[in-house]
């Protein structure tokens, strides 16, 4: 078919690997699977909108029992996993630096609204300890 490209020519132009932009494509296929690849694009694009939309420092879900925050600033990333465990231990949250091996702060609670504030506050400590060492270290005493 013409317009089709084969396996051989992407080998031999890596630049056609890599998505430019985006690009309409007409996809001939049984009418019994085309609402299916419709509801897929109606899937995709939900999703799309839900990564994009917010704070862009805001809670995302990366897996079906992991949240992410990550604050580029601080250099400080912020993570909940829901551990499926009974009582108090369900959620798990940790602030880590970015580099670092060790959590600097850590905890468990049964409610994944309180983790997520417990979370928060941790990093919200972290932040403004580090604006104030930075500014001591800079001779402006964090301001």
């Amino acid at each position: 078919m013409p317009g089709l490209i084969g396996r051989d020519a992407l080998m031999r132009d890596p630049r056609s690997l890599t998505a430019r932009r985006l690009r309409r494509v007409t996809l001939l296929v049984p009418e019994s699977c085309a609402e299916g690849l419709r509801d897929l694009a109606r899937v995709l694009r939900a999703r799309k909108r839900e990564r994009t939309a917010g704070p862009p420092f805001g809670w995302r879900r990366i897996s079906p029992s992991a949240e992410l925050m990550v604050d580029l600033r601080a250099g400080v990333r912020c993570a909940i996993r829901d551990t499926r465990a009974a009582g108090g231990e369900r959620y798990h949250w940790t602030v880590t630096v970015v580099g670092m091996s060790d959590p600097i702060a850590t905890g468990r609670t049964n409610d994944v609204a309180s983790v997520r504030l417990q979370a928060e506050a941790a990093l919200g400590g972290y932040s403004t300890d580090e604006r104030e060492q930075s500014g001591k270290r800079n001779g402006t005493n964090g301001q």
